[in-house]
């Protein structure tokens, strides 16, 4: 992650100074970057953009001039090529087609200030009319002209909740400027060989001249300031400031070859610091010397893992109360790759029934143990025979399959309806349906039958209790059990009394001594 973020381009903006007079430069106000979130996901706060204001001193501005193919001069961007080595037979050598048209001065006007609700860094920057190759033609051209700032980042964090790098340390590196439209009818008439680092003489060299146009454009005050800044753009400054940084690096027994970092877009100050920093941790290596980890120089064969698998995969039963097994469920390796292992399961019943079936489980492996580990549940998986035909069939079914469900979900998230509406829409519906539902139960009391019940108490009393009704039929039933009520008049009936009568029964009083329980009853009858 360090390597992604190391080197950042922020978009730049500018304006021509149209009353800085010189012959041999343009003036631009630059606008460099913002505080807070960048397109890019890079974001910065105000304090750490001014800890950087020394380090945007003397950067270059860099560019490749093209002729489009209309034969027009544009700007190509951070262009390169291969061609032959030129120094080493059978080589071949990346060369970079930029080359530097101006730069940013030490006396720059480097401020912070507000513009459209975000605090901007400015600075002043100029180009070279003549050495820039066309660059005065097409800035005073297209007025508007894509500029990228090139940063070296030294230290972040990263917000993983916002996926935002925040920027903590950094300095300038550069400025390029980008064409508008670098398509491919373009013709790479004056692309340079030449890279930047070969033009460095000829950079303080014109560093030197922009020194004095911009002295004769300051006042008398300002003079001795900027005669003091420029003193390092000369070839006499840039040798004592090497001098200075040779002496820094004999104070703390360092050689150029021993660093890590480079020292040639550092000041003084931050060199000083950056070798402290560096004597340190060398410091803290040698006391706490670092134990490398054991490196394994082998790994498992086939076999191996093929055995340690089915060692993993135990088999399972089923006992009874006896310690008779009457389950059995045996795993066999089929085949595995780096994540899963897919097997063959064979269960057998009490009954002595078989069921084959197949899956996979997940698992890891111990490259030093040569062991493994299941650590997934058992997944069904399905094996079946097909001809070409079928599996050509299959795989455009698959095919359309992923497409209407990418096609779907590219649906649900470009019409995906908000909850709170979705919620509003529920409550309206169950309104709408509750409203239709007591609209018909209402049409009962309506009916032509139920017309002398109107002024009826408990009929009147019913209608308010509406939707205590789950269905018509139950409504109805209940009003025409109102309307049998009213319709009978109950009234209370006296019985007549039923009168008593006295019947007499003649008893034959004559002893029989015939022990029969009927007496002489049926010798009385026999002969009839």
């Amino acid at each position: 992650m360090q390597e992604e973020i190391n080197n950042i381009s922020l978009l730049t903006t500018y304006e021509i100074d149209e009353t800085f007079d010189s012959d041999k430069f343009i003036k631009l106000r630059l606008r460099v970057c913002h505080d807070g979130t960048n397109p890019n996901g890079s974001s910065f706060i105000v304090e750490n953009m001014e800890k950087a204001k020394e380090s945007i001193k003397n950067i270059p501005m860099l560019a490749h001039v093209i002729i489009d193919a209309d034969g027009k001069p544009q700007f190509g961007a951070h262009d390169t090529h291969i061609e032959e080595d030129k120094a080493n037979e059978g080589e071949y050598r990346l060369i970079y087609d930029e080359q530097p048209i101006g730069g940013v001065p030490e006396t720059n006007n480097y401020e912070n200030s507000d513009y459209q609700g975000r605090n901007y860094v400015y600075t002043d920057a100029f180009v070279w009319k003549d050495y820039s190759n066309y660059s005065q033609s097409i800035i005073e051209r297209d007025k508007n002209i894509k500029l990228s700032m090139e940063i070296i980042v030294d230290s972040y964090s990263y917000d993983n909740k916002t996926k935002t790098f925040n920027i903590i340390n950094y300095r300038y590196k550069g400025i390029t400027l980008l064409g508008n439209n670098n398509g491919t009818g373009m013709i790479d008439a004056l692309a340079t060989t030449e890279s930047f680092s070969d033009n460095k003489q000829k950079f303080f060299n014109l560093m030197s001249d922009l020194k004095e146009d911009i002295i004769k454009n300051q006042s008398s005050l300002e003079v001795d300031n900027i005669n003091n800044t420029f003193s390092k753009d000369n070839e006499k400054g840039v040798n004592i400031l090497n001098e200075e940084k040779t002496k820094l690096l004999e104070k703390y027994n360092l050689t150029i070859e021993s660093l890590d970092f480079s020292i040639d877009d550092l000041s003084i100050e931050d060199l000083e610091v950056r070798l402290k920093d560096f004597t340190n941790v060398a410091q803290a290596q040698i006391a706490e010397p670092i134990v490398e980890p054991t490196t394994v120089s082998f790994s498992a064969t086939y076999n191996q893992k093929r055995e340690a698998l089915r060692n993993a995969l135990d088999s399972i039963y089923v006992k009874n109360a006896d310690g008779d097994i009457v389950e059995s469920t045996y795993f066999y390796v089929v085949d595995f790759n780096d994540e899963f292992c897919f097997v063959e399961k064979d269960y057998w019943s009490e009954e002595g029934d078989f069921e084959e079936t197949h899956g996979r489980f997940a698992y890891n492996f111990d490259q030093i143990a040569i062991t493994a580990i299941i650590t997934g549940e058992w997944e069904e998986m399905f094996m079946t025979w097909l001809t070409t035909e079928e599996k050509q069939a299959l795989d455009a079914e698959r095919v359309k399959f992923t497409s209407v469900e990418s096609e779907f979900s590219t649906y649900k998230d470009t019409y995906k309806t908000e909850e709170t509406v979705v919620e509003e829409l529920r409550t309206y519906q169950a309104k709408v349906i509750s409203d239709q539902h007591t609209e018909e139960l209402n049409k009962v009391f309506t009916m032509s039958e139920f017309e002398k019940l109107i002024g009826n108490k408990e009929f009147e009393t019913l209608k308010t209790k509406v939707n205590d009704y789950s269905d018509v039929e139950t409504l109805t039933d209940k009003c025409f059990s109102i309307l049998g009520r009213a319709n009978i008049n109950f009234s209370l009936v006296t019985p007549t009394p039923i009168e008593k009568k006295t019947v007499k029964i003649s008893i034959d009083t004559t002893d029989s001594s015939d022990d029969s329980p009927y007496g002489v009853l049926f010798d009385k009858y026999k002969t009839k």
